[in-house]
């Protein structure tokens, strides 16, 4: 099976804090309440389809429900972070630069039991498959070991359940999304390679892969592991 360019992503996203200021000087009640909102930070890395860092690409997050947008620029080595990202709310992600085509997300959410800082690599410069495409991942994603690094494919199939890949020299535009205790990688020199490193023992991780469809909307599929030992790992099968 081929294995299928993809964005990694370690799921969280952006947005401004809305800070309410209850009224100055009166009693009884009036003025705005302050915003509760639980928040995150999104941070991550910018690759092509070469597994190369792209420098200079602006990331930027619109939340869909206060309409504000925040932006900030990946360094030299495609790294990017921004803080006070909403969790619970639907947002959008642009990843831009002159040279490549713009990768959109749209309509995605940071789930509230993500913590405080959430990664998202993504692959730009792609294409997105056919309205109506599904993934899934291969092989299906059970339990994982702490300081394990396990390796799985993004297969993407069209509307009537055909297997598809990206064309010659591209990748699809995706992302995954990693909450808990794990955390993902893509390979420099193989964007195609997606792994999950397993963190504390006992804990549970969610692992979300993102697809976006050349429409913008996105087909998506979800998995939680639990973190086990590696000093006692299941016998063999015989």
């Amino acid at each position: 099976m081929k294995r299928l360019y993809l964005a990694l992503v370690l799921m969280a996203v952006v947005t401004v804090a809305l800070t309410g200021c209850g009224g100055g000087g009166g009693g009884g009640g009036g003025g705005t309440p302050p915003d509760t909102t639980p928040r995150t930070t999104l941070s991550g890395r910018v690759f092509d389809t070469n597994g190369t860092p792209i420098s200079g690409a602006t990331v930027t997050v619109d939340s869909g429900t206060v309409k504000a947008i925040v932006s900030t620029t990946t360094n030299a080595n495609g790294q990017y972070s921004i803080g006070n990202i909403p969790k619970g709310v639907l947002l959008n992600i642009q990843i831009s630069k002159t040279g490549i085509t713009t990768t959109i997300m749209n309509g995605l959410t940071i789930g509230l039991d993500a913590g405080s800082a959430v990664g998202m690599d993504i692959v730009a410069n792609s294409q997105g498959p056919p309205v109506g495409s599904t993934v899934s991942l291969s092989p299906t994603l059970t339990d994982i070991y702490t300081g394990d690094t396990l390796s799985f494919d993004v297969v993407v199939k069209n509307s009537v359940g055909d297997p598809i890949y990206p064309t010659s020299g591209s990748g699809w535009q995706s992302s995954l999304v990693v909450s808990g205790a794990a955390t993902g990688h893509i390979q420099a020199d193989s964007p195609g390679t997606f792994s999950i490193t397993g963190g504390t023992v006992g804990q549970t991780a969610k692992i979300t892969v993102l697809v976006i469809r050349s429409d913008g909307s996105i087909a998506s599929t979800s998995t939680t592991v639990t973190i086990k030992n590696m000093e006692g790992p299941p016998p063999p099968p015989i």
